[in-house]
């Protein structure tokens, strides 16, 4: 199974300068796994110390129709999910061959 994942520009010194890189894995969080073990000194700008995803990290399953607040919506019950529980559920998404994933890093410049 192969599955490409875009390397976000600042993260791609850690990749040899690449800006895709082939894993193998059936969830995301297997996927990420495969590329922290292809390129070790990613994962330190992906996961925190007790291997939780970084709060400013995300990795959308076949990109083009992802929205960053999308992880967080109010679900048609009335609950919502925190960015917590949504950050395992992200790791623990399914993936299949051909599926291509993102890392997003949801950055932003200090105003004021």
């Amino acid at each position: 199974m192969s599955i490409k994942v875009n390397i976000h520009r600042f993260l791609q010194q850690f990749t040899n300068n690449q800006n895709t890189v082939e894993v193998k894995g059936d969830t995301v969080g297997e996927c990420l796994d495969d590329l922290i073990g292809q390129f070790p000194g990613m994962r330190k700008h992906l996961f925190s110390k007790n291997n939780k995803l970084l709060h400013y990290v995300r990795v959308p399953v076949n990109p083009d129709t992802y929205h960053p607040l999308s992880a967080l919506v109010a679900k048609p019950d009335g609950g919502g999910k925190t960015q917590e529980g949504a950050k395992t559920e992200q790791l623990a998404m399914p993936v299949k061959d051909g599926d291509e994933l993102s890392i997003v890093l949801m950055l932003t410049i200090g105003g004021g």
